[in-house]
Protein backbone atom coordinates (compact mmCIF):
# COMPACT_ATOMS: atom_id res chain seq x y z
CA UNK A 1 0.00 0.00 0.00
CA UNK A 2 0.96 3.53 -0.64
CA UNK A 3 1.88 6.46 2.02
CA UNK A 4 -1.25 8.31 2.67
CA UNK A 5 -0.30 11.52 3.20
CA UNK A 6 -2.17 14.42 3.38
CA UNK A 7 -0.72 17.90 4.28
CA UNK A 8 -1.95 20.57 7.24
CA UNK A 9 -3.93 23.35 6.56
CA UNK A 10 -5.09 26.17 9.04
CA UNK A 11 -8.72 23.98 8.94
CA UNK A 12 -7.08 20.58 8.87
CA UNK A 13 -4.61 18.72 10.54
CA UNK A 14 -1.76 16.85 8.67
CA UNK A 15 -2.45 12.96 8.44
CA UNK A 16 0.75 10.39 7.81
CA UNK A 17 -0.49 6.69 7.31
CA UNK A 18 3.00 4.61 6.58
CA UNK A 19 1.88 1.28 6.25
CA UNK A 20 5.95 0.01 6.00
CA UNK A 21 6.83 1.90 8.88
CA UNK A 22 3.35 0.86 10.60
CA UNK A 23 2.83 4.50 11.86
CA UNK A 24 -0.13 6.88 12.24
CA UNK A 25 0.36 10.54 12.52
CA UNK A 26 -2.80 13.21 13.14
CA UNK A 27 -1.39 16.41 13.91
CA UNK A 28 -2.82 20.21 13.88
CA UNK A 29 -6.32 21.16 14.11
CA UNK A 30 -9.66 19.54 12.78
CA UNK A 31 -12.31 22.16 11.67
CA UNK A 32 -12.74 21.17 8.21
CA UNK A 33 -15.79 22.76 6.65
CA UNK A 34 -16.51 19.71 4.99
CA UNK A 35 -15.25 16.75 7.34
CA UNK A 36 -16.48 13.85 5.17
CA UNK A 37 -15.06 15.38 2.50
CA UNK A 38 -11.79 15.40 4.52
CA UNK A 39 -12.30 12.08 6.44
CA UNK A 40 -13.81 9.52 4.46
CA UNK A 41 -10.81 9.00 1.89
CA UNK A 42 -8.61 8.80 5.26
CA UNK A 43 -11.51 5.66 6.62
CA UNK A 44 -11.24 4.07 2.83
CA UNK A 45 -7.41 3.64 2.98
CA UNK A 46 -7.67 2.43 6.66
CA UNK A 47 -10.48 -0.03 5.56
CA UNK A 48 -7.59 -1.38 3.02
CA UNK A 49 -5.14 -1.48 5.14
CA UNK A 50 -7.01 -3.18 7.76
CA UNK A 51 -7.60 -5.91 5.19
CA UNK A 52 -4.29 -6.70 3.96
CA UNK A 53 -2.23 -6.03 7.14
CA UNK A 54 1.13 -6.78 7.04
CA UNK A 55 2.74 -10.19 9.30
CA UNK A 56 5.33 -8.08 11.19
CA UNK A 57 5.92 -8.39 15.19
CA UNK A 58 6.33 -4.51 14.97
CA UNK A 59 3.48 -2.77 17.23
CA UNK A 60 1.38 -0.24 15.46
CA UNK A 61 2.34 3.13 16.12
CA UNK A 62 -0.40 6.15 16.64
CA UNK A 63 0.83 9.38 17.55
CA UNK A 64 -2.00 12.01 17.96
CA UNK A 65 -1.37 15.72 18.56
CA UNK A 66 -4.18 17.48 18.16
CA UNK A 67 -5.05 21.14 19.18
CA UNK A 68 -8.79 21.72 18.41
CA UNK A 69 -11.16 19.65 16.96
CA UNK A 70 -14.78 20.24 16.17
CA UNK A 71 -18.04 17.76 17.16
CA UNK A 72 -17.65 16.83 13.22
CA UNK A 73 -13.87 15.56 13.87
CA UNK A 74 -14.42 13.69 16.77
CA UNK A 75 -17.23 11.42 14.98
CA UNK A 76 -14.77 11.11 12.14
CA UNK A 77 -11.66 10.42 14.77
CA UNK A 78 -14.05 7.51 16.68
CA UNK A 79 -14.81 5.72 13.32
CA UNK A 80 -10.46 6.06 13.00
CA UNK A 81 -10.11 4.32 16.35
CA UNK A 82 -12.54 1.94 15.97
CA UNK A 83 -10.42 1.05 12.54
CA UNK A 84 -7.36 0.64 14.65
CA UNK A 85 -9.22 -1.26 17.16
CA UNK A 86 -10.21 -3.96 14.05
CA UNK A 87 -6.46 -4.11 13.83
CA UNK A 88 -6.11 -5.03 17.08
CA UNK A 89 -8.36 -7.28 17.49
CA UNK A 90 -6.86 -9.26 14.35
CA UNK A 91 -3.83 -9.92 16.80
CA UNK A 92 -1.52 -6.87 16.22
CA UNK A 93 -0.23 -4.64 19.19
CA UNK A 94 -1.38 -0.70 19.19
CA UNK A 95 0.69 1.88 20.73
CA UNK A 96 -1.67 5.15 20.90
CA UNK A 97 0.33 7.97 22.25
CA UNK A 98 -2.26 11.23 22.80
CA UNK A 99 -0.42 14.59 23.26
CA UNK A 100 -2.07 17.24 24.82
CA UNK A 101 -0.61 21.01 26.14
CA UNK A 102 -0.44 21.32 29.76
CA UNK A 103 -3.37 21.26 31.75
CA UNK A 104 -5.35 21.12 28.53
CA UNK A 105 -8.12 19.12 30.33
CA UNK A 106 -10.91 19.34 27.39
CA UNK A 107 -8.00 17.87 24.80
CA UNK A 108 -7.68 14.96 27.58
CA UNK A 109 -10.72 14.05 28.01
CA UNK A 110 -11.76 13.65 24.60
CA UNK A 111 -8.57 11.29 24.04
CA UNK A 112 -10.46 9.27 26.87
CA UNK A 113 -13.62 9.24 25.87
CA UNK A 114 -12.44 7.70 22.52
CA UNK A 115 -10.19 5.55 24.20
CA UNK A 116 -13.13 4.11 25.87
CA UNK A 117 -15.08 3.93 23.03
CA UNK A 118 -12.52 1.79 20.93
CA UNK A 119 -11.74 0.06 23.74
CA UNK A 120 -7.87 0.81 23.22
CA UNK A 121 -5.81 1.85 25.78
CA UNK A 122 -4.26 5.37 25.05
CA UNK A 123 -1.33 6.98 26.45
CA UNK A 124 -1.70 10.70 27.81
CA UNK A 125 1.20 12.67 27.22
CA UNK A 126 1.17 16.47 28.51
CA UNK A 127 3.91 18.70 26.58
Amino acid sequence: MEILQIERTDNTPKIVFDPDEFMFVIRGASRPENARKFYEPILTWLEGFTAQLPSTSQPLSVEVKLKYFNSASMNYLNDIFRLIAKIHNNGKRILIDWYTEEDDDVMRQAGQELSELSGLPFNFIEE
